[in-house]
Protein backbone atom coordinates (compact mmCIF):
# COMPACT_ATOMS: atom_id res chain seq x y z
CA UNK A 1 0.00 0.00 0.00
CA UNK A 2 2.86 2.41 0.71
CA UNK A 3 4.24 1.85 -2.81
CA UNK A 4 0.84 2.49 -4.36
CA UNK A 5 0.17 5.67 -2.41
CA UNK A 6 3.60 7.15 -3.05
CA UNK A 7 3.79 6.21 -6.73
CA UNK A 8 0.32 7.59 -7.43
CA UNK A 9 1.55 10.93 -6.10
CA UNK A 10 4.71 10.69 -8.20
CA UNK A 11 2.87 10.02 -11.44
CA UNK A 12 0.38 12.79 -10.86
CA UNK A 13 3.27 15.23 -10.78
CA UNK A 14 6.22 13.86 -12.67
CA UNK A 15 4.60 13.34 -16.07
CA UNK A 16 3.89 17.06 -16.25
CA UNK A 17 6.93 18.18 -14.28
CA UNK A 18 9.02 16.82 -17.14
CA UNK A 19 7.90 19.68 -19.30
CA UNK A 20 6.45 22.24 -16.92
CA UNK A 21 9.93 22.75 -15.50
CA UNK A 22 11.49 23.24 -18.92
CA UNK A 23 8.55 24.78 -20.76
CA UNK A 24 6.87 27.09 -18.32
CA UNK A 25 5.86 29.03 -21.42
CA UNK A 26 8.53 31.64 -20.79
CA UNK A 27 10.94 28.95 -21.92
CA UNK A 28 8.72 28.27 -24.90
CA UNK A 29 9.73 31.77 -25.96
CA UNK A 30 13.15 30.32 -26.58
CA UNK A 31 14.88 33.31 -28.07
CA UNK A 32 13.47 35.62 -25.39
CA UNK A 33 14.45 33.11 -22.76
CA UNK A 34 17.99 33.27 -24.12
CA UNK A 35 18.06 37.03 -24.57
CA UNK A 36 16.71 37.73 -21.12
CA UNK A 37 18.71 35.03 -19.33
CA UNK A 38 22.19 36.12 -20.29
CA UNK A 39 23.28 36.02 -16.68
CA UNK A 40 22.77 32.26 -16.59
CA UNK A 41 25.30 29.77 -17.81
CA UNK A 42 25.16 26.03 -18.50
CA UNK A 43 26.31 25.33 -14.97
CA UNK A 44 23.05 26.78 -13.66
CA UNK A 45 21.15 23.97 -15.37
CA UNK A 46 23.54 21.09 -14.79
CA UNK A 47 21.95 19.51 -11.82
CA UNK A 48 19.50 20.90 -9.99
CA UNK A 49 17.10 23.05 -9.52
CA UNK A 50 18.20 21.21 -6.31
CA UNK A 51 18.64 24.64 -4.85
CA UNK A 52 15.28 24.06 -3.18
CA UNK A 53 14.63 20.56 -1.94
CA UNK A 54 11.00 21.48 -1.30
CA UNK A 55 10.08 20.92 -4.92
CA UNK A 56 10.80 17.20 -4.52
CA UNK A 57 8.74 16.80 -1.34
CA UNK A 58 5.71 14.68 -2.17
CA UNK A 59 3.93 15.82 0.98
CA UNK A 60 3.57 19.29 -0.56
CA UNK A 61 0.58 19.69 -2.84
CA UNK A 62 0.93 21.45 -6.21
CA UNK A 63 0.11 25.14 -6.22
CA UNK A 64 -3.64 25.66 -6.50
CA UNK A 65 -3.18 28.11 -9.38
CA UNK A 66 -0.59 26.09 -11.30
CA UNK A 67 -1.24 26.03 -15.04
CA UNK A 68 1.61 23.82 -16.30
CA UNK A 69 -0.83 21.02 -17.13
CA UNK A 70 -3.04 23.45 -19.07
CA UNK A 71 -0.08 24.74 -21.06
CA UNK A 72 0.99 21.16 -21.79
CA UNK A 73 -2.46 20.08 -22.98
CA UNK A 74 -2.99 23.24 -25.01
CA UNK A 75 0.33 22.99 -26.83
CA UNK A 76 -0.09 19.27 -27.51
CA UNK A 77 -3.53 19.99 -29.06
CA UNK A 78 -2.61 22.82 -31.43
CA UNK A 79 -4.19 22.53 -34.92
CA UNK A 80 -6.21 19.47 -33.84
CA UNK A 81 -9.93 19.83 -34.44
CA UNK A 82 -11.51 17.84 -31.62
CA UNK A 83 -9.63 19.20 -28.55
CA UNK A 84 -10.12 22.74 -29.86
CA UNK A 85 -13.82 22.02 -30.30
CA UNK A 86 -14.15 20.68 -26.78
CA UNK A 87 -12.27 23.64 -25.26
CA UNK A 88 -13.43 26.35 -27.61
CA UNK A 89 -12.07 29.36 -25.72
CA UNK A 90 -8.52 29.54 -27.05
CA UNK A 91 -5.61 30.65 -24.86
CA UNK A 92 -2.71 30.47 -27.35
CA UNK A 93 -1.42 32.73 -30.11
CA UNK A 94 1.25 31.15 -32.30
CA UNK A 95 3.13 32.48 -35.35
CA UNK A 96 3.64 30.07 -38.22
CA UNK A 97 3.96 29.65 -41.97
CA UNK A 98 2.09 28.05 -44.84
CA UNK A 99 4.55 26.46 -47.25
CA UNK A 100 4.79 27.34 -50.97
CA UNK A 101 2.65 25.14 -53.20
CA UNK A 102 -0.19 24.77 -50.68
CA UNK A 103 -3.66 24.79 -52.26
CA UNK A 104 -6.32 26.99 -50.66
CA UNK A 105 -10.00 27.36 -51.59
CA UNK A 106 -12.67 30.06 -51.70
CA UNK A 107 -16.37 29.76 -52.56
CA UNK A 108 -18.25 32.83 -53.81
CA UNK A 109 -21.21 34.04 -55.86
CA UNK A 110 -19.24 35.96 -58.50
CA UNK A 111 -16.19 35.42 -60.71
CA UNK A 112 -13.96 38.14 -59.29
CA UNK A 113 -10.90 37.45 -57.16
CA UNK A 114 -11.36 39.38 -53.90
CA UNK A 115 -9.46 42.67 -53.72
CA UNK A 116 -9.95 42.89 -49.96
CA UNK A 117 -9.28 40.59 -46.99
CA UNK A 118 -11.43 37.48 -47.19
CA UNK A 119 -11.68 33.86 -46.09
CA UNK A 120 -10.11 30.73 -47.56
CA UNK A 121 -10.52 27.09 -46.59
CA UNK A 122 -7.80 24.48 -46.34
CA UNK A 123 -10.21 21.84 -47.71
CA UNK A 124 -12.44 22.30 -50.79
CA UNK A 125 -15.35 20.56 -49.04
CA UNK A 126 -15.37 23.45 -46.60
CA UNK A 127 -15.18 26.24 -49.18
CA UNK A 128 -17.80 24.55 -51.39
CA UNK A 129 -20.33 25.03 -48.58
CA UNK A 130 -19.95 28.79 -49.23
CA UNK A 131 -20.23 28.51 -53.01
CA UNK A 132 -23.59 30.23 -53.40
CA UNK A 133 -25.18 31.70 -56.53
CA UNK A 134 -28.32 31.24 -58.57
CA UNK A 135 -29.72 28.22 -60.35
CA UNK A 136 -29.23 30.01 -63.67
CA UNK A 137 -25.69 31.38 -63.13
CA UNK A 138 -24.30 28.83 -60.70
CA UNK A 139 -21.56 29.70 -58.21
CA UNK A 140 -17.79 30.19 -58.39
CA UNK A 141 -15.06 28.19 -56.72
CA UNK A 142 -11.55 29.64 -56.56
CA UNK A 143 -8.40 27.60 -55.98
CA UNK A 144 -5.17 29.40 -55.07
CA UNK A 145 -1.64 28.07 -54.66
CA UNK A 146 0.85 29.78 -52.39
CA UNK A 147 3.98 31.00 -54.19
CA UNK A 148 6.08 31.76 -51.12
CA UNK A 149 5.92 31.03 -47.42
CA UNK A 150 2.92 32.90 -46.02
CA UNK A 151 3.48 34.39 -42.57
CA UNK A 152 0.46 33.58 -40.41
CA UNK A 153 -0.78 33.93 -36.85
CA UNK A 154 -2.84 31.11 -35.35
CA UNK A 155 -5.55 31.51 -32.71
CA UNK A 156 -6.33 28.20 -31.01
CA UNK A 157 -9.73 27.03 -29.77
CA UNK A 158 -12.86 27.31 -31.91
CA UNK A 159 -11.68 30.74 -32.93
CA UNK A 160 -13.97 31.00 -35.97
CA UNK A 161 -17.12 30.27 -33.95
CA UNK A 162 -19.29 33.36 -34.12
CA UNK A 163 -20.69 33.09 -30.60
CA UNK A 164 -20.59 34.78 -27.25
CA UNK A 165 -18.69 33.35 -24.31
CA UNK A 166 -15.02 33.48 -25.27
CA UNK A 167 -14.00 31.85 -28.60
CA UNK A 168 -13.14 35.25 -30.11
CA UNK A 169 -11.41 36.77 -27.07
CA UNK A 170 -7.81 36.38 -28.24
CA UNK A 171 -8.59 37.96 -31.64
CA UNK A 172 -10.33 40.87 -29.95
CA UNK A 173 -7.24 41.49 -27.83
CA UNK A 174 -4.95 41.48 -30.87
CA UNK A 175 -7.24 43.56 -33.11
CA UNK A 176 -8.74 45.99 -30.59
CA UNK A 177 -6.72 45.76 -27.38
CA UNK A 178 -9.60 44.36 -25.33
CA UNK A 179 -12.44 41.88 -25.51
CA UNK A 180 -15.32 43.40 -27.49
CA UNK A 181 -18.42 41.17 -27.11
CA UNK A 182 -20.56 43.76 -28.92
CA UNK A 183 -18.53 43.00 -32.06
CA UNK A 184 -19.00 39.23 -31.93
CA UNK A 185 -20.81 39.10 -35.26
CA UNK A 186 -18.92 41.88 -37.03
CA UNK A 187 -16.63 39.60 -39.01
CA UNK A 188 -15.83 42.10 -41.77
CA UNK A 189 -14.59 44.63 -39.24
CA UNK A 190 -12.63 41.91 -37.48
CA UNK A 191 -10.73 40.71 -40.55
CA UNK A 192 -10.09 44.27 -41.74
CA UNK A 193 -8.68 45.37 -38.39
CA UNK A 194 -6.61 42.21 -37.90
CA UNK A 195 -5.04 42.66 -41.34
CA UNK A 196 -4.43 46.37 -40.69
CA UNK A 197 -2.69 45.47 -37.42
CA UNK A 198 -0.74 42.60 -39.03
CA UNK A 199 0.51 44.71 -41.94
CA UNK A 200 3.18 46.35 -39.76
CA UNK A 201 4.57 42.87 -39.01
CA UNK A 202 4.34 41.58 -42.62
CA UNK A 203 1.68 39.05 -41.67
CA UNK A 204 -0.16 37.57 -44.62
CA UNK A 205 -3.01 35.78 -42.86
CA UNK A 206 -4.64 34.56 -39.67
CA UNK A 207 -5.64 30.96 -38.92
CA UNK A 208 -8.89 30.01 -37.18
CA UNK A 209 -11.08 26.93 -36.73
CA UNK A 210 -14.79 26.16 -36.69
CA UNK A 211 -16.18 23.33 -38.87
CA UNK A 212 -12.70 23.07 -40.31
CA UNK A 213 -9.59 25.24 -40.39
CA UNK A 214 -9.86 28.52 -42.27
CA UNK A 215 -7.47 31.24 -43.37
CA UNK A 216 -8.21 34.96 -43.16
CA UNK A 217 -6.07 36.09 -46.10
CA UNK A 218 -5.24 39.78 -46.20
CA UNK A 219 -4.18 40.05 -49.86
CA UNK A 220 -5.25 37.53 -52.52
CA UNK A 221 -2.58 38.71 -54.96
CA UNK A 222 0.44 38.63 -52.62
CA UNK A 223 2.11 35.27 -52.19
CA UNK A 224 -0.59 33.36 -54.05
CA UNK A 225 -1.64 32.66 -57.64
CA UNK A 226 -4.88 31.48 -59.20
CA UNK A 227 -4.90 27.79 -60.11
CA UNK A 228 -8.54 27.66 -61.21
CA UNK A 229 -11.74 29.68 -60.92
CA UNK A 230 -14.55 27.33 -61.83
CA UNK A 231 -18.23 27.95 -62.45
CA UNK A 232 -20.07 25.23 -60.54
CA UNK A 233 -23.78 24.41 -60.44
CA UNK A 234 -25.70 25.95 -57.56
CA UNK A 235 -27.16 23.28 -55.32
CA UNK A 236 -30.81 23.43 -54.22
CA UNK A 237 -31.48 25.29 -50.99
CA UNK A 238 -32.09 23.42 -47.75
CA UNK A 239 -35.68 22.27 -47.47
CA UNK A 240 -37.46 21.43 -44.26
CA UNK A 241 -38.64 17.89 -43.81
CA UNK A 242 -36.22 16.36 -46.32
CA UNK A 243 -33.60 14.03 -44.79
CA UNK A 244 -29.96 15.12 -45.32
CA UNK A 245 -29.32 11.93 -47.31
CA UNK A 246 -31.81 13.19 -49.91
CA UNK A 247 -30.85 16.87 -49.83
CA UNK A 248 -27.68 17.88 -51.69
CA UNK A 249 -27.38 21.19 -49.86
CA UNK A 250 -27.48 19.49 -46.47
CA UNK A 251 -25.04 16.86 -47.67
CA UNK A 252 -22.63 19.63 -48.73
CA UNK A 253 -22.65 21.08 -45.21
CA UNK A 254 -22.19 17.64 -43.66
CA UNK A 255 -19.19 17.02 -45.90
CA UNK A 256 -17.64 20.32 -44.77
CA UNK A 257 -18.02 19.16 -41.17
CA UNK A 258 -16.61 15.76 -42.10
CA UNK A 259 -13.54 17.44 -43.64
CA UNK A 260 -12.87 19.08 -40.27
CA UNK A 261 -12.91 15.65 -38.64
CA UNK A 262 -9.96 14.60 -40.82
CA UNK A 263 -7.90 16.82 -38.53
CA UNK A 264 -9.48 15.73 -35.24
CA UNK A 265 -6.38 14.16 -33.71
CA UNK A 266 -2.62 14.39 -33.98
CA UNK A 267 -0.99 15.44 -36.27
CA UNK A 268 -4.02 17.65 -37.00
CA UNK A 269 -3.85 20.23 -39.80
CA UNK A 270 -0.39 19.64 -41.30
CA UNK A 271 -0.34 22.35 -43.97
CA UNK A 272 0.30 25.00 -41.33
CA UNK A 273 3.67 24.88 -39.55
CA UNK A 274 3.69 26.58 -36.18
CA UNK A 275 6.75 28.04 -34.49
CA UNK A 276 6.39 26.85 -30.90
CA UNK A 277 9.43 28.85 -29.85
CA UNK A 278 7.26 31.97 -30.20
CA UNK A 279 4.07 30.64 -28.65
CA UNK A 280 2.23 33.02 -26.32
CA UNK A 281 -0.14 31.52 -23.76
CA UNK A 282 -2.72 33.28 -21.62
CA UNK A 283 -2.13 30.44 -19.15
CA UNK A 284 1.31 31.94 -18.50
CA UNK A 285 0.75 33.23 -14.97
CA UNK A 286 3.86 35.40 -15.13
CA UNK A 287 2.67 37.12 -18.31
CA UNK A 288 -1.05 37.33 -17.46
CA UNK A 289 -1.40 37.12 -13.65
CA UNK A 290 -4.76 38.91 -13.65
CA UNK A 291 -6.48 35.82 -15.08
CA UNK A 292 -5.51 33.62 -12.11
CA UNK A 293 -8.32 34.87 -9.89
CA UNK A 294 -10.75 34.82 -12.79
CA UNK A 295 -10.25 31.05 -13.27
CA UNK A 296 -10.79 30.03 -9.64
CA UNK A 297 -13.65 27.58 -9.27
CA UNK A 298 -14.34 27.35 -13.00
CA UNK A 299 -14.27 24.32 -15.27
CA UNK A 300 -11.74 24.59 -18.05
CA UNK A 301 -14.31 25.19 -20.81
CA UNK A 302 -15.43 28.28 -18.89
CA UNK A 303 -11.94 29.82 -18.88
CA UNK A 304 -11.79 32.95 -21.00
CA UNK A 305 -9.71 36.10 -21.44
CA UNK A 306 -12.25 38.77 -20.60
CA UNK A 307 -10.87 39.09 -17.07
CA UNK A 308 -7.37 40.12 -18.19
CA UNK A 309 -6.54 43.64 -17.04
CA UNK A 310 -5.20 46.35 -19.33
CA UNK A 311 -1.61 46.01 -18.04
CA UNK A 312 -1.51 42.29 -18.84
CA UNK A 313 -3.08 42.82 -22.25
CA UNK A 314 -0.44 45.43 -23.00
CA UNK A 315 2.28 42.97 -21.94
CA UNK A 316 0.88 40.29 -24.26
CA UNK A 317 0.75 42.69 -27.19
CA UNK A 318 4.31 43.88 -26.51
CA UNK A 319 5.63 40.34 -26.44
CA UNK A 320 3.74 39.44 -29.60
CA UNK A 321 5.10 42.54 -31.33
CA UNK A 322 8.67 41.68 -30.30
CA UNK A 323 8.21 38.16 -31.61
CA UNK A 324 6.94 39.32 -34.97
CA UNK A 325 9.45 42.10 -35.67
CA UNK A 326 12.67 40.59 -34.36
CA UNK A 327 14.97 38.52 -36.51
CA UNK A 328 15.06 34.89 -35.49
CA UNK A 329 17.91 34.27 -33.10
CA UNK A 330 19.76 30.99 -33.02
CA UNK A 331 17.47 28.43 -31.44
CA UNK A 332 18.07 25.15 -29.72
CA UNK A 333 16.76 22.87 -32.47
CA UNK A 334 14.59 21.01 -29.94
CA UNK A 335 11.61 19.38 -31.66
CA UNK A 336 8.99 20.46 -29.12
CA UNK A 337 6.06 18.94 -31.00
CA UNK A 338 7.62 15.48 -31.09
CA UNK A 339 8.75 15.76 -27.48
CA UNK A 340 5.18 16.38 -26.36
CA UNK A 341 3.96 13.41 -28.37
CA UNK A 342 6.58 11.09 -26.88
CA UNK A 343 5.44 11.94 -23.35
CA UNK A 344 1.77 11.48 -24.26
CA UNK A 345 2.36 8.18 -26.04
CA UNK A 346 4.40 6.88 -23.16
CA UNK A 347 1.97 7.69 -20.37
CA UNK A 348 -1.57 8.36 -21.69
CA UNK A 349 -2.92 4.82 -22.06
CA UNK A 350 -1.10 3.65 -18.93
CA UNK A 351 -2.62 6.42 -16.84
CA UNK A 352 -6.04 5.65 -18.29
CA UNK A 353 -5.63 2.06 -17.13
CA UNK A 354 -4.63 3.22 -13.64
CA UNK A 355 -7.66 5.48 -13.55
CA UNK A 356 -9.85 2.51 -14.48
CA UNK A 357 -8.33 0.39 -11.73
CA UNK A 358 -8.88 3.12 -9.14
CA UNK A 359 -12.45 3.81 -10.23
CA UNK A 360 -14.91 2.96 -7.47
CA UNK A 361 -17.33 1.61 -10.07
CA UNK A 362 -14.92 -1.27 -10.60
CA UNK A 363 -14.77 -2.26 -6.94
CA UNK A 364 -17.27 -5.14 -7.08
CA UNK A 365 -16.13 -8.68 -6.43
CA UNK A 366 -16.08 -9.55 -10.15
CA UNK A 367 -13.14 -7.20 -10.67
CA UNK A 368 -11.29 -7.34 -7.34
CA UNK A 369 -11.58 -9.74 -4.47
CA UNK A 370 -10.64 -6.99 -2.03
CA UNK A 371 -8.87 -3.63 -1.84
CA UNK A 372 -5.48 -5.29 -1.44
CA UNK A 373 -5.86 -6.92 -4.85
CA UNK A 374 -6.81 -3.56 -6.33
CA UNK A 375 -3.76 -1.94 -4.69
CA UNK A 376 -1.50 -4.71 -6.01
CA UNK A 377 -2.72 -4.21 -9.59
CA UNK A 378 -2.32 -0.45 -9.38
CA UNK A 379 1.13 -0.82 -7.85
CA UNK A 380 2.17 -3.12 -10.70
CA UNK A 381 1.17 -0.57 -13.33
CA UNK A 382 2.87 2.28 -11.51
CA UNK A 383 6.07 0.32 -11.04
CA UNK A 384 6.12 -0.47 -14.77
CA UNK A 385 5.79 3.21 -15.65
CA UNK A 386 8.45 4.28 -13.18
CA UNK A 387 10.87 1.40 -13.69
CA UNK A 388 13.66 3.53 -15.25
CA UNK A 389 13.67 5.80 -12.20
CA UNK A 390 13.20 3.44 -9.23
CA UNK A 391 16.62 3.48 -7.62
CA UNK A 392 18.01 0.47 -5.83
CA UNK A 393 18.06 2.59 -2.69
CA UNK A 394 14.37 3.54 -2.95
CA UNK A 395 12.95 1.22 -0.31
CA UNK A 396 9.75 1.91 1.63
CA UNK A 397 10.28 3.09 5.17
CA UNK A 398 8.24 1.06 7.69
CA UNK A 399 5.61 3.41 9.08
CA UNK A 400 2.02 3.19 10.14
CA UNK A 401 0.92 6.42 8.47
CA UNK A 402 1.52 8.49 5.38
CA UNK A 403 3.27 11.36 7.11
CA UNK A 404 5.84 13.57 5.44
CA UNK A 405 8.64 11.33 6.70
CA UNK A 406 6.82 8.31 5.32
CA UNK A 407 7.00 9.83 1.86
CA UNK A 408 10.68 10.72 1.87
CA UNK A 409 11.89 7.42 0.41
CA UNK A 410 10.22 7.81 -3.04
CA UNK A 411 11.28 11.44 -3.48
CA UNK A 412 14.45 10.43 -5.41
CA UNK A 413 12.16 8.51 -7.79
CA UNK A 414 10.08 11.63 -8.35
CA UNK A 415 13.21 13.71 -8.86
CA UNK A 416 14.71 11.34 -11.44
CA UNK A 417 11.43 11.02 -13.30
CA UNK A 418 10.90 14.78 -13.51
CA UNK A 419 14.52 15.55 -14.42
CA UNK A 420 14.62 12.83 -17.08
CA UNK A 421 13.25 15.19 -19.72
CA UNK A 422 13.79 18.71 -18.51
CA UNK A 423 17.41 18.60 -17.28
CA UNK A 424 18.93 18.18 -20.72
CA UNK A 425 16.41 20.57 -22.23
CA UNK A 426 17.39 23.33 -19.82
CA UNK A 427 21.06 22.70 -20.51
CA UNK A 428 20.47 22.82 -24.27
CA UNK A 429 18.52 26.07 -23.97
CA UNK A 430 21.26 27.62 -21.85
CA UNK A 431 23.87 26.80 -24.48
CA UNK A 432 22.01 28.61 -27.27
Amino acid sequence: MRWTHAFCIILMTCTLSSLSSSLSINDAQIHYFVAESSTFGPEDFQDDHDNGVEQWQLSKEPAANATGHLVFETVSSLLQHWPNTRYRNGHSIVPGVISPGTLLYHGTNHNVVPDHPDWLATDPEHSHAFCHGTTQAGCWHLTLATTRPLRVLYFDGSSAAKMMGGPLDSQDIVAWGKVRPERTYNERQRIADLCAWGHQYSLDAFIRMEWDFEIMLCNFTSGAKVVSFLNLPELPALEKGIPPSQNQAAFRVLEAINAGHWHDRYPGEERIRLDLTRLISFYDIDLVPSLVADRIGKERWDHRLQGADSADIAAVRRRLARDLVSERLEVSGIDWRTLFRVIIKRYAERLELVQYLLNDANSDSEVFHDEYERAAKVQLQLRIMLTPYILHSSIPIPTSNFSASGLSWPEPVFKECARHTHQQLCLTLALH
